[in-house]
This record gives structure tokens, sequence and C-alpha cells, in this order.
């Protein structure tokens, strides 16, 4: 009996120096798991900071590349000036719509991406998107048609930005990956989804 009850007790002084260790490697783990999640979210803070710094630096002189576009337009008579005043103007707010597109990416991983709806005229915006495709569709020798309804409304609320950035990546990926062919945009709408105030 002494025998049993002597091994009885080795056994479980083995068992409680066991969980022992188990606890001190669960302690450990946990510890470094802790640091591990404090230098990721520092990092992740550095980096909303490099790009929102970044990004600014570069809005800035596009802002500024914008305005004097403008008032260049205000002195050229020429139509054919005129449109390449255009191409220049359609062109820079790509990029600044790009440099959104890096801002917005940081907002979604930190939760804090924002709709702003209003009524925005959307066959402007439309007509807008698909001009800055025009250049692509030709470097690839592509043919292309927009359709938009004539009946469809002059005002429909909207995001206009983000409408903007996906009409911009589903034309820019459908010219992309289209090899040879065409590459047509057809606008639809249902008149059930809009409220009367936005049906004109």
């Amino acid at each position: 009996h002494y025998l049993g009850a002597q091994n009885l007790t080795t056994s479980y002084r083995l068992t409680l120096i066991h969980n022992m260790d188990i606890q001190c490697q669960l302690k450990d783990t946990l510890e470094m798991l802790e640091k591990t999640n404090a230098t990721l979210k520092d990092a992740l803070k550095a980096r909303e900071l490099f790009i929102s710094s970044v990004s600014h630096e570069l809005r800035n002189p596009l802002n500024c590349l914008i305005g004097n576009i403008e008032l260049l337009r205000l002195e050229a008579q020429d139509d054919k000036w005129q449109a390449s005043l255009d191409t220049c103007t359609n062109s820079c707010e790509v990029l600044l719509g790009l440099i959104n597109n890096v801002l917005d990416v940081a907002k979604i991983n930190a939760g804090k991406l924002e709709l702003h709806y209003q009524a925005e005229n959307f066959r402007k915006i439309v007509e807008k998107v698909w001009s800055n495709s025009q250049d692509s569709l030709k470097e690839k020798k592509l043919q292309g048609e927009l359709y938009i309804p004539r009946d469809f409304p002059r005002y429909v609320e909207i995001d206009a930005h983000r409408i903007t950035q996906i009409l911009l990546n589903l034309i820019g990926n459908a010219v992309k990956f289209c090899e040879k062919g065409f590459v047509n945009v057809i606008i639809t709408w249902h008149a059930d989804s809009l409220t009367d105030e936005l049906r004109k």
C-alpha cells in the first residue's frame, strides 16, 4: 500500500510539473502573440501615415496642374487646343482618382470607408470616363460604343467618386483583356428603383 501511494504521489507530481510547463509555454506564446500584434498595429499605423503623406504630396501638384490647365483653357481659342486641354484635365483627374484609390484601400483596412450620396449627372460621369478610355481603345485597335438610353434620368443619387472608380476599373479591364474586336458599354436602369425626385 505504501509503494502504491508513493507511486501515485510521484505520478501526481509529474502531472503537476507537466501542467506547469504547459502553462508556462502558453504564457510565453500569449506574450509573443501580444508583442507580434502590437508590432503589426504599429506597422499598419506607419503604413497609413506614409500613404496619407505621400498621397497628399502627390495631390497638391496635380491640383495645381489642373488649375493651370483651366487658366490655359481661358486663353486658348482654337478648338483643337481646347480638346487637348480637355484630355490633359481628364488624365490628371484619372491620376488623382488612382491616388484616391490608394487612400481608399487604407481606409477599407481601417474600417473607415464612407459613401457620400447626392444627386449627380450620371450620363456626364459615364461619358467622361468613356472619353478617357478612347486612347487605350485606339492603341489596341479596338472598336467601342457607349449606349445610354434617351429616357435615362438626368440626375441619380450616387457617390460620384465611387461610381467613377468602378467605371474606370470595369472599362479599363475590358480594354486590357480584349485582344481584338470591340468593347461596348451599355447603361440600363429600372424606373422602380428611383425616387420621384430623381425621375427628371
